[in-house]
Order: C-alpha cells, then sequence, then structure tokens
C-alpha cells in the first residue's frame, strides 16, 4: 500500500515538540525516564491483555495477581527508586537495575508466546491459539565488592483475595568478588496446569530474546521512520509505536492496556492516523474495518453510548485514511456508510425550531469529559466534531 503525504504529519509534530526539551534530558548519565509514576508494559500484538509494569516495580498479571520482586535477605520490594527503561531506548524489553550490598542485580523482562504453538513466528504477530503469553524474566546478580556476598533474590505472585503468597523462584548463592549468578523466571499471564508450566523450564532465554528482538525490529523498523537530532525523542515515537500495537485487542484500537482499555472512536481516529503516518499499513486497515461496525441503524456512529462526538470523527477517521492510502476502491465502498453519518447529522441539527436559540445545532445528550450525564445539555464540542 502506497503512503501518501499531503501536509506535515501529526508523528512528525510530536517528534519535533519532544526534541525541544530533549537536549539536556538526553544528557544524563543515570537511566532516566520522562515520566515520575511511571508505567511500563511488556506482551505482544493483538493481544487481548499486556502486562504491566506499575512504578514500583511490580507485575501485574491476570485476574488480579501481583508477581514481585524482593532483594536482600530482608526481601525488600523493587520499587521507583529502581528506574525501568527499555532495549534500545524504545523495544518491548524492560531493563532495570537493583543493588543489595555489593550485589548488582541487572532485570529483563519481555514476553513472548507460549512455547507450545505450533507456529510461534505467527503468534508473534496475532494470538493464534488464545490470548496466553509467556512473561520472560532473567536476573544476572553480580558481586561488585572486594569479598565474599551473598545474592539474595526471590519472586512470589501475591493472590487479590487473600493475600496468598507462592513462590515462582529464589537465588541464593555466594559470590566470589567478581563473581556471577544467574536466574530465570518463565511466568504465563494466565495460570496454566503445573505440568505445562514445568515444560516450559526447558525454553532457552536467550533464543526467545533474541526472537523477541528479532520480531520487534523487522516490524517497526520496516516501517516509516522520522528521526530527530535527539535519539531519545526519536526513541520515544517507536516506544510510542510499540505501546500502540500491544493495546490493539485483536486488530480493535485501544487506549492502553488495563487503562484506558476501552475502543473510543473520537480518539482512535489520531491513533488510526498514527498508524497510516508510520506506514503500519496492516494495522491501520484492522483498526478501520472496526470503524465500520460502530455505525447505528440511523446512521450515527457510537461506541460511548449516547455520545455524538464520535459520528463526526469517525467520518473525518474515514476521509483521512483515503487520503492518506490513496485508495479509491476503498473509498467507494465505504462512501454510503459516510454518507449516512452525514445524513443523520443534518436531520439532527434540524431538530429545534427555526426561532429557538439552539437551532442549528445538535439535540441535548451527554457527555463523560464533562461530568454530564443527566442528558439536558447541549455540548459545544459535539457541533464541532460534527461540523469538521
Amino acid at each position: 500500500m502506497s503512503i501518501h503525504y499531503t501536509r506535515c504529519s501529526t508523528v512528525a509534530v510530536l517528534a519535533m515538540l519532544a526534541n525541544l526539551i530533549c537536549p539536556q534530558l538526553s544528557l544524563a548519565a543515570e537511566p532516566f525516564d520522562y515520566f515520575s509514576n511511571s508505567w511500563s508494559v511488556i506482551g505482544l500484538k493483538d493481544y487481548k491483555d499486556g502486562t504491566r509494569i506499575t512504578p514500583d516495580n511490580r507485575l501485574l498479571l491476570s485476574d488480579g495477581r501481583e508477581l514481585r520482586i524482593r532483594i536482600g535477605q530482608g526481601k525488600h520490594r523493587l520499587g521507583r527508586q529502581q528506574t525501568k527503561t527499555l532495549m534500545d531506548g524504545w523495544l518491548p524489553v524492560v531493563l532495570l537495575t537493583a543493588h543489595d550490598g555489593s550485589i548488582r542485580f541487572e532485570i529483563t523482562m519481555w514476553a513472548t508466546p507460549l512455547p507450545t504453538v505450533r507456529d510461534w513466528q505467527k503468534a508473534f504477530d496475532w494470538p493464534t491459539e488464545g490470548d496466553n503469553y509467556l512473561n520472560w524474566i532473567t536476573v544476572k546478580a553480580t558481586n561488585t565488592g572486594q569479598s565474599t556476598a551473598t545474592a539474595n533474590l526471590d519472586a512470589v505472585i501475591v493472590q487479590p483475595v487473600n493475600s496468598r503468597i507462592t513462590s515462582v523462584g529464589k537465588l541464593s548463592q555466594d559470590l566470589k568478588a567478581g563473581g556471577t549468578a544467574g536466574m530465570v523466571l518463565r511466568v504465563p499471564f494466565e495460570p496454566l496446569e503445573t505440568t505445562i508450566a514445568v515444560d516450559f523450564e526447558k525454553e532457552d532465554p536467550a533464543l526467545w530474546l533474541e526472537r523477541t528482538v528479532k520480531y520487534w525490529r523487522g516490524l517497526v523498523l520496516s516501517a516509516g521512520r522520522i528521526t530527530v537530532p535527539c535519539e531519545k525523542s526519536t526513541q520515544a515515537l517507536l516506544a510510542a509505536h510499540v505501546c500502540q500495537l500491544i493495546a490493539n485487542d485483536h486488530g480493535q484500537l485501544r487506549g492502553g492496556e488495563g487503562f484506558y482499555d476501552e475502543f473510543y472512536i473520537r480518539d482512535g481516529a489520531y491513533q488510526v492516523m498514527e498508524l497510516e503516518e508510520a506506514g503500519l499499513a496492516d494495522t491501520a486497515a484492522k483498526a478501520i474495518r472496526h470503524y465500520l461496525a460502530t455505525q447505528r441503524p440511523d446512521g450515527r456512529f457510537e461506541t460511548q453510548k449516547g455520545q455524538f462526538d464520535a459520528n463526526g470523527q469517525a467520518v473525518w477517521a474515514l476521509w483521512q485514511y483515503y487520503k492518506i492510502t490513496g485508495n479509491r476502491a476503498w473509498l467507494a465502498e465505504v462512501y454510503p456508510q459516510m454518507k449516512r453519518a452525514v445524513d443523520w447529522t443534518m436531520q439532527a441539527r434540524r431538530q429545534a425550531p427555526a426561532g429557538s436559540p439552539f437551532a442549528g445545532v445538535l439535540p441535548e445528550a451527554i457527555a463523560d469529559g464533562e461530568y454530564l450525564w443527566d442528558g439536558t445539555h447541549h455540548i459545544v464540542g459535539y457541533d464541532f466534531w460534527n461540523l469538521r
């Protein structure tokens, strides 16, 4: 699919804005994160869920379970003081370092398909055999001191209801000066039968990390690229693409994992435009199909019940998709739906009498962003969204 640019791209503007604040930040010697309340995610493209990593470095699994990593003899939990970074600055491979005295722990976290799938390559790109997947955590402990010290680290899963703690791995080893030790955790997002999970113990983490990195580099770096002098800004844009691909559910646009985890036609219009401008054509095509499925019998597009902003944004999103792809056959196919949505807007604007102060604007409606739930207010923003 060819992509035609007719004006300055949204993605380019965002990248340039990020570059304005970057020069001093990119010089930081220590691991740096833009956000003071930083969340990260590891997961797979288009799977229903992703593993969110909290600001204090807990991994959120299915059904409210939490995986916690603890270090030292006192079993101190990882916290906000351990800054998360990403491999290459953008890959969904989370890196962090923790210290316990002279022991340095280097921790790497990423996600892959379950090793039991028939075709792991296809399963990286789409949930071919269900939405479960495997979280990998590797730990390298190094004694940076001059005398023998003990490396202590364990990982536990905490149940949400009764706070019951289940151990999933432990490292306790005396290390001479400069000595190292390692540990590997393989934790499915959803629980599996013990016999299946045991089979994963023979899987090579280095091989699965290589496969993960190769997949994401191949997907994202083969798409459209925007680079700016500030490397961190360029990386932030690539990371945004990755997060969007992980957030999507079976092709449907979502704002994120666990939070803002819904399809909003209005906001999604900018998300699908990002995918189009990045050259992620297949993902954009899948996303736009979900738009077409949200039209009501009366012609209005809707995802959030009773709210009118989606209708105008849907028509705009479909038109932008055509302008970027240049696909006239596609436009001819969807044009009747676009026209029905515009017809709804025209009809809705004529409901008030000619002498009414509300003549020519849309009827009263609810609006979640304004916390107006009784449906008795005219939402000026809805008029703008539908007239754009």
